[in-house]
């Protein structure tokens, strides 16, 4: 998908079959163009001790604990895709929240 459609950010589930989580981000890495600067979020079922430097290494830039809670989620997208915001509550929080409760 990231061939065809430009994308912001990835959310990606760690334990996959056949390509993981981590080989996922490390080839979005290696094919990334100059400048692209994609926010790959992990999303592992658990957060384990020493996780964290498993998944910095791998090249994500965040993670998100399942089960996922909208707050830890508006947080990340905070974060990582609007510009100057992190800890302040933006639109696009409020928009995520009434998307996700209409849903």
């Amino acid at each position: 998908m990231l061939r065809t459609l430009p994308y912001n950010a990835v959310l990606k589930d760690c334990q996959i079959p056949e390509m993981d989580g981590y080989e996922a981000a490390r080839e979005i890495r290696r094919r990334e163009k100059p400048g692209q600067d994609i926010a790959i979020i992990a999303m592992p079922a658990e957060a384990l001790a020493g996780a964290r430097e498993q998944w910095v290494s791998a090249g994500m830039d965040d993670y998100i604990a399942q089960p996922v809670m909208l707050q830890d989620l508006s947080r990340a997208i905070e974060k990582w895709l609007v510009p100057g915001t992190a800890g302040v509550a933006t639109p696009i929080a409020g928009a995520l929240t009434r998307t996700i409760k209409r849903s």
